[in-house]
């Protein structure tokens, strides 16, 4: 994730994840639409900062702001909640939509020189005998 840096203009756009806020693909008519994961994310903005948050305004035409930690969002503490980049997001995407059939075609494999390298790069260490 990158640095979000403080700034003397506002405001920032940021991403927001949102579980409540759902999008779907059109569908036939009397049918539902597939849920577009990526639709739960939605740009916010930055619109001021504490000494220890960011104020984000939730919407451009409704009042108020949340406050959202700059220790844990530059730590990534936040990264399945907020991101800074649509980079971010469309990586969050793809993994989102990749790693579970990744893992099911890793399942599936039955070469023992591919798994040994799938193994080595994911850090896994077999069990001993």
């Amino acid at each position: 994730m990158t640095k979000l840096a403080a700034a003397s203009l506002f405001p920032i756009v940021i991403w927001r994840f949102d579980e409540g806020r759902r999008r779907y693909a059109p569908a036939p008519k009397g049918a539902f639409g597939a849920l577009i994961w990526r639709e739960h994310w939605h740009r916010v903005f930055v619109v001021g900062e504490t000494r220890v948050s960011w104020l984000v305004a939730l919407s451009s035409t409704g009042p108020g702001e949340i406050k959202v930690s700059k220790k844990d969002l530059a730590e990534g503490k936040l990264a399945h909640l907020w991101t800074l980049t649509e980079k971010d997001v469309d990586d969050a995407v793809w993994v989102h939509e990749n790693a579970y059939r990744i893992g099911e075609a890793v399942g599936r494999m039955r070469d023992p020189e591919k798994l040994r390298r799938v193994a080595e790069i994911v850090g896994y260490e077999p069990r001993k005998p």
